[in-house]
């Protein structure tokens, strides 16, 4: 197997998830070129805030996440938006769901290197799902094929525990904190047996953290002990940037 797959590597070069270059192997997992593994870093400050993953002194609140009603435990990702907006917009608008093994693969190991504590608390995975309309149109639901992918690789239960119950608009369209809050506020509904379990939350980008929120209001109101939040991205410069407009 090892050879067949060596010739296919030849014939057949893995491509970066950033760039297309070709890519070499992380823990046996081919995403990343040198160039983009040297050039974009892992969040690996743990000086963040909890909530949105903004460079925070010490770990505390950022001031834009201060005073508002988080119900997760805390939120983590692996890289800056900005660095990786093109593998996103290409996995999530362009079809490209082949690239989940890549992504989930990089942000399982990243959780193992950084958060092993967390996965170590963990007893379910779960996605943030997207309507039953935007899958039809998207033919894939981005949340979910991340999830397997890392449960696959953590070992810990996957199960679709929520469900959307009701279309929203677009929350990257959206600017401002208490517009977004709106937009998703009571869209969400558990379906799954989550009591007393703690609950990794998994989604491919967290800006205001507003979904996550909601998501997480869901799993506690059905008896959930905690959520944690993970993502493959963090917008939080665009987060702080809409709020700083809107005060």
């Amino acid at each position: 197997m090892k050879l067949i797959e060596e010739i296919l590597d030849f014939l057949y070069p893995p491509r970066c998830i950033v760039c297309g270059d070709i890519a070499f192997k992380i823990n046996n997992d081919k995403v990343l070129c040198r160039k983009c593994r040297k050039c974009i870093p892992w969040i690996e400050d743990m000086s963040r805030c909890p909530y949105c993953s903004a460079p925070s002194e010490k770990g505390r609140v950022c001031s834009v996440c201060k005073g508002k009603e988080k119900m997760y435990k805390k939120a983590i990702s692996v890289f800056e938006y900005s660095d990786v907006k093109n593998t996103v917009e290409n996995y999530k608008f362009k079809g490209n769901k082949y690239l989940s093994v890549s992504i989930g693969s990089v942000m399982a190991d990243y959780a193992k290197k950084f958060y092993p504590d967390i996965l170590s608390e963990c007893e379910l995975i779960c996605p943030v799902p997207i309507h039953s309309t935007r899958f039809a149109e998207r033919g894939f639901d981005q949340s979910e094929l991340l999830g397997r992918v890392i449960s696959e690789k953590s070992g810990i239960k996957y199960a679709d525990a929520l469900v959307r119950i009701r279309a929203t608009g677009p929350q990257s369209l959206i600017k401002g904190y208490s517009l977004r809050e709106a937009n998703v506020k009571g869209a969400f509904k558990a379906v799954k047996d989550v009591k007393g379990k703690t609950v990794l939350l998994i989604d491919d980008v967290l800006t205001t953290g507003s979904s996550a929120n909601e998501c997480t209001k869901a799993l506690l109101a059905e008896g959930a002990k905690e959520v944690y939040v993970f993502t493959f991205a963090a917008s939080y410069k665009q987060s702080h940037k809409s709020e700083d407009g809107n005060r």
